[in-house]
């Protein structure tokens, strides 16, 4: 795929010559108000591929609300397309800000079909499903990230993507499309 050019590769960074070990500890109010440092390669890694998740996200989004005839699934996936499109430019910015090369996402052309090939209550479930794996993975990029910069962006779009998927549940349950996953036995007497 990277020989055709379709696939993006990540960033590149100079394998380090020798072992370097922490020689400073910063304050609290340095890593807030100081000078960031530059971006390791765990940090490279979940920027660029958060990017590149997005894209696809976006490549899907833009073909279901073109063949989606309900206007409220149609605004529900235009609203995680916009969402989809700030974690881009956010992420692009930080990579930007560092002196990295921004990830050029993935580009596909989405036909001009407007049939629909699948339900709205499958187009709602993959969502769900999909912003639910968005939530984890941004979840993991926070649990490895180490600079605050990007701690907050993390926390703030997992908060953002949390309220965007309570949005789409509560269009399922209204559709009546969201079965009652099995639960255990009310224990309590």
């Amino acid at each position: 795929m990277l020989k055709k050019g379709i696939y993006d590769r990540p960033p590149k960074m100079a394998y380090p010559e020798d072992v370097l070990f922490v020689q400073q500890q910063q304050t609290l109010l340095d890593t807030w108000f100081g000078e960031s440092r530059p971006l390791n390669a765990i940090e490279l890694a979940e920027l660029f591929f958060a990017i590149e998740r997005n894209a696809i996200g976006q490549i899907l989004l833009t073909g279901f609300v073109q063949v989606t005839k309900d206007n409220e699934v149609k605004e529900f996936l235009k609203k995680g397309k916009k969402l989809s499109e700030k974690q881009i430019t956010t992420f692009n910015n930080i990579l930007k800000n560092s002196n990295e090369p921004q990830a050029f996402p993935i580009t596909m052309e989405v036909t001009d079909s407007t049939t629909p090939p699948f339900s709205n209550r499958l187009v709602m479930f993959f969502m769900t499903a999909t912003n639910q794996v968005g939530i984890s993975t941004l979840s993991n990029a926070l649990s490895v990230s180490i600079r605050k910069d990007l701690s907050i962006h993390y926390s703030k779009f997992i908060a953002e993507i949390m309220k965007y998927g309570n949005e789409g549940h509560k269009l399922l349950i209204k559709n009546g499309w969201m079965e009652q996953p099995p639960q255990s036995a009310n224990k309590k007497y």
